[in-house]
């Protein structure tokens, strides 16, 4: 019985070593694992660099938002406040100079407001 066995494994294992060399061998296989490196690197240096360009383009969309956001503060600021900056303070952004030596304008008056009350909420319009 294990003769038999014997003899049917070196069969299985003769079948085998044939398909492999019908099929290209391992010659096939590494040039086939060659090619499909080749593919990997190609598609991982491409991504790489889209990556990079998209972390360029949302580093600059977020520094314009900041600064879009800075002037708006500013313009908050400065109409919670009252007090126009001067041009040194606004371009540098240094302090504010001393109240002699500051030039300082005249406060505006309030603009009239209207208040329209529409059942739920209240709206006010300038003028």
């Amino acid at each position: 019985m294990q003769t038999l066995t014997l003899i049917i494994a070196v069969a299985a294992l003769i079948i085998a070593v044939v398909a492999l060399y019908r099929t290209g061998g391992i010659r096939n296989l590494r040039e086939q694992m060659d090619r499909i490196s080749t593919k990997t690197e190609g598609a991982a240096k491409v991504t790489r660099e889209a990556t990079r360009e998209a972390a360029k383009v949302t580093r600059e969309a977020a520094k314009a938002t900041r600064e879009v956001a800075a002037d708006a503060l500013e313009r908050v600021e400065q109409l919670v406040r009252g007090k126009p900056k001067t041009p040194a303070t606004a371009s540098k952004g240094n302090k504010p100079p001393t109240r002699d030596k500051a030039k300082i304008a005249p406060k505006k008056e309030p603009a009239a407001v209207e208040t329209v009350t529409t059942g739920e909420e209240d709206l006010s319009v300038k003028h």
